[in-house]
């Protein structure tokens, strides 16, 4: 259970870090 929710949390970290590196290749 702990781990699962330490996988959600580095998926979120994953996300925005390629939603900030898109807007700022794109920019």
């Amino acid at each position: 259970m702990r781990g699962k929710s330490v996988k959600s949390i580095l998926a979120l970290i994953v996300q925005n870090a390629n939603s900030e590196y898109l807007s700022y290749t794109n920019a």
